[in-house]
């Protein structure tokens, strides 16, 4: 039976597409070959044996070698980098900037002292671990345009078929939303670079859109029966619904109906997590694209008052996305009475000193 996951040793040393049946590949059986297996983690196949990095082996202990993570307790927290730079806050992000790099003498070593290829560095569970921390942040660094969308669709397809449940526990968003949300960024990409025109971009956009529309959260999985973990998976979708319809039409107002029922949808969601439980931590990118097009007073304080819950259990804040948040309010309180074009938030993520129309500064 097929599977997901990565391909058989021997499909990818013959560069050829493999089935993925387990235990062994039946491609390989009707050509006559030894199916070698499947490799237990994920490896970058081509990075140590194409182009610049043919032959290349990792540095050794007496260069620029390769550092030991030290074991740190995961805590859940907000985290802002030393430019302010905005990222949604999950439980890896703190842990990880609990990490002090070890002195010069605990470099890491290998075995009798010999080089190591870069493919086996590659396969340290820790490289995945980042990989899925790297991806997570490229999704979010896009939202402010999905033209700095780094990662492909099949890498984040990849991580995303060798993750355990950890994946749901570290980014809060189911991983079919995940994907299905790089997708769409992938259209505004293309779309961005000339590759799609504007109805094109609407006609797939439009699908994707119904896609989230008809998504169930009980299709999800999730690190345990926990309800709130189907709160948050919905708190999620509908920021990933506003998030497109707004790819949709940028000019859209704020009040219109579609947009309105998804900050609704975000909030009440939202609502279901208890103030002092960390899983709150995990909704800090819904909380600011719900904050984003809230219109009355009341919701902005409601927005702002999870955000000071998040801030007093983790012991830090992100005030960069007060700072986004108030822009976007006070800009949407001296338009005219009867003017009710739209104000994207990531208007105040460009320099403002740049000639280049697309020149952001943060996310």
């Amino acid at each position: 039976m097929s599977q997901q996951g990565p391909a058989c040793v021997t499909c990818r040393e013959k560069c050829r597409k493999c089935d993925r049946t387990r235990p062994s590949c039946k491609r390989c059986s009707s050509k006559g070959l030894v199916c070698k297996g499947y490799p237990e983690k994920f490896r970058f196949c081509g990075l140590a044996t194409r182009g610049k990095w043919k032959n290349q082996t990792a540095p050794t202990s007496t260069s620029a070698a390769p550092q030991n993570f030290p074991q740190v307790p995961i805590q859940h927290g907000p985290l802002v980098d030393d430019q302010g730079s905005f990222s949604v806050i999950t439980p890896s992000d703190h842990a990880m900037s609990q990490v002090s790099s070890p002195s010069p003498s605990a470099a890491w070593q290998p075995p009798d002292h010999k080089s190591v290829e870069l493919d086996d560095v590659l396969m340290l569970d820790r490289t995945e671990v980042l990989l899925r921390h790297l991806l997570r942040l490229d999704i979010i660094r896009s939202f402010a345009s999905p033209r700095r969308l780094c990662f492909s669709q099949d890498l984040r397809e990849t991580i995303s078929s060798l993750s355990g449940i950890e994946f749901e526990q570290v980014n809060g968003c189911p991983r079919k939303l995940f994907l299905l949300m790089g997708r769409i960024l992938e259209h505004g990409k293309a779309h961005s670079e000339g590759g799609l025109n504007d109805s094109q971009l609407r006609c797939l956009l439009e699908s994707a859109r119904f896609e989230l529309y008809t998504w169930n959260a009980n299709d999800g999985k999730y690190p345990d029966n926990d309800k709130r973990w189907m709160a948050i998976a919905e708190a999620f979708r509908h920021a990933c619904i506003l998030y497109t319809s707004r790819l949709i039409d940028m000019g859209q107002p704020a009040e219109s109906a579609i947009i309105q029922i998804s900050v609704t949808a975000i909030l009440d969601h939202v609502a279901e997590i208890p103030a002092d439980c960390y899983l709150l931590e995990l909704l800090v990118m819904p909380l600011f694209i719900a904050g984003a097009d809230a219109l009355s007073p009341y919701t902005r304080h409601y927005v702002i008052m999870r955000l000071d819950n998040i801030k007093a259990m983790a012991g830090v804040g992100n005030e960069l996305i007060r700072v986004l948040l108030k822009s976007v309010w006070d800009a949407r309180g001296n338009q005219k009475k009867h003017d009710k074009s739209n104000i994207p938030w990531m208007w105040f993520t460009r320099d403002n000193s740049s000639d280049r129309e697309n020149d952001y500064l943060i996310i």
